[in-house]
């Protein structure tokens, strides 16, 4: 007999709730990161070089892009409990209940 829901969801659900956790801990320190180099960068501009500055920049570019990432997958990913539900959901058809009240009355 064939499982009514595939077990390979099950795995997926839980790799989904491990991806929202990862982007969820590197969004938050990856906005700490940028703002910790950006208030340096701000407070101590006059005293560096070109060259370390415009290192400093290219480091808050790959903190913007990493960051935003991150808050994205954190924001659309959906959570262990949301993804359970939804596979539920899309199980929880006409037929389907029509067959378990069939089963009961026989």
């Amino acid at each position: 007999m064939e499982p009514i829901i595939n077990p390979w969801l099950i795995w997926f659900i839980g790799f989904l709730d491990a991806l929202r956790k990862i982007s969820v801990t590197f969004w938050v320190i990856g906005t700490i990161f940028l703002c910790i180099t950006t208030v340096s960068l701000l407070m101590f501009r006059e005293d560096l070089e070109t060259t370390t500055i415009k290192l400093f920049n290219k480091i808050i570019k790959a903190l913007i892009i990493t960051t935003s990432i991150c808050m994205l997958l954190a924001l659309f990913v959906p959570d262990k409990d949301i993804a359970e539900k939804l596979i539920i959901n899309s199980y929880i058809t006409e037929d389907n209940i029509n067959t378990v009240e069939d089963n009961q009355t026989s």
